[in-house]
């Protein structure tokens, strides 16, 4: 049997992700089959200051599940991301690219 691996990285408050993806994938017809591979960023409180800090875990968060060997990354703090500016994704999309390639090469 076929294994993809997913990694996950989602604020500390959040309680659906590792749920509901898997979940979701599990329905998918055929018999690929998944595995989830989950860091957290810190966020008890929905503020600027606290999304701020939670953005800026998205390099240790990107590393730890790229350590796990995952084949995609989804990455569900997009609220920290929004509240930076319009073109941030591209910041944010850009860091977790390099600190999981980072992790990637560290691994061979």
């Amino acid at each position: 049997m076929n294994y993809r691996r997913i990694g996950l990285i989602v604020p500390s408050s959040n309680t659906t992700m590792e749920t509901e993806v898997p979940e979701l994938l599990a329905r998918r017809p055929g018999d690929e089959r998944f595995t989830f591979h989950s860091s957290r960023a810190v966020l008890h409180t929905v503020d600027a200051d606290s999304l701020r800090a939670m953005a800026g875990q998205a390099d240790r968060c990107a590393a730890e599940v790229a350590d796990a060997g995952v084949d995609a990354i989804a990455y569900a703090c997009l609220i920290a991301v929004m509240a930076q500016g319009p073109r941030a994704h591209e910041d944010a999309e850009r860091r977790l690219r390099d600190a999981a390639s980072a992790a990637a090469a560290r691994r061979r």
